[in-house]
């Protein structure tokens, strides 16, 4: 039998994305046929019909780490800004640079009325690089070449605390269309406790939730036959560290929640884990599938 398509409501529409990626990855999650999804009425976030009308409730919950959101969406709108205006994809790469790293001052968004001649005296900049490339061995370092001093170019100088290059070659090898003038990649020490902590709380908090007598009522008002969370990874992709660290990623992160699961009272049948960004993607949790 064929399941219509969910229904869902524009302001629940990363969270469909997300329950309807992971019905597709595991389309026997409730263990027997449905006939129709829905969203709910929160409670629960999606409501599933089986053959013999019993009703399936899933409640969702993003698996991220807000305490870092604010600092990296504010870093993401920063080279944004930037972005726009470089377009390195649209410009034909150097003949001896391959790839130019940028360090703007104090985080500050490029503003729209320095945007042209940001973008003039970056790329003459660049230009001048290049053809100075060969008369100066030092700057063909394997780690780039750091540029501080824009004297002579004010509006770089005014943005931008400096610029990495590094020499074309095997490693760098630019064609048109690449971007080849851009920002390093977010970084730095990290824990992946951070992640799998968040998860946890984020769990806990959904417990906490149906525990309130208020809740419990909305919840038996709807006459489930059965309850179940899913913890879906979205948004942390570009905004928070990785859970992932050297012999211990996703399935370690799911036996750490399958065990605080079986510690504490909670009021779902099944728990279900899913990372777009894992093979296979999903993982059931609770009860433990032996």
């Amino acid at each position: 039998m064929t399941i219509p398509m969910p229904i869902f409501v524009p302001n629940k529409r990363a969270e469909a994305a997300n329950f309807e990626a992971f019905r597709l990855a595991h389309p026997n999650f409730v263990g027997r046929p449905l006939v129709s999804i829905q969203w709910g009425g929160d409670p629960p976030d999606v409501l599933c019909l089986d053959a013999s009308g019993k009703r399936i409730g899933v409640e969702l919950v993003q698996w991220i780490n807000e305490s870092q959101i604010p600092a990296s969406k504010s870093r993401f709108k920063m080279e944004d800004s930037y972005r726009l205006v470089i377009r390195s994809s649209d410009e034909q790469p150097p003949v001896n640079i391959g790839l130019v790293f940028t360090y703007p001052k104090d985080n500050a968004i490029l503003l729209l009325r320095n945007a042209a001649a940001f973008r003039k005296e970056l790329y003459e900049f660049v230009a001048r690089i290049d053809a100075d490339w060969a008369k100066n061995p030092e700057w063909d370092d394997p780690q780039g070449y750091p540029f501080t001093d824009f004297n002579g170019y004010p509006t770089l100088a005014q943005h931008i605390e400096g610029l990495d290059f590094h020499a074309r070659g095997r490693r760098f090898d630019p064609q048109l269309g690449a971007e080849w003038l851009t920002f390093r990649a977010h970084g730095g020490a990290y824990t992946s406790d951070w992640m799998r902590g968040a998860l946890l709380d984020n769990i806990k908090r959904k417990i906490v939730k149906y525990a309130k007598p208020h809740n419990k009522f909305k919840l038996e008002q709807q006459q489930l036959a059965e309850f179940y969370l899913l913890a879906y990874y979205d948004e942390a992709l570009l905004y928070n560290t990785s859970y992932h660290r050297p012999g211990s990623g996703f399935p370690e992160i799911a036996a750490i929640v399958a065990h605080e699961l079986a510690a504490k009272h909670h009021p779902f049948e099944k728990v279900f884990l899913y990372s777009p960004i894992e093979v296979p993607s999903t993982v059931q949790v609770w009860p433990t599938r032996v």
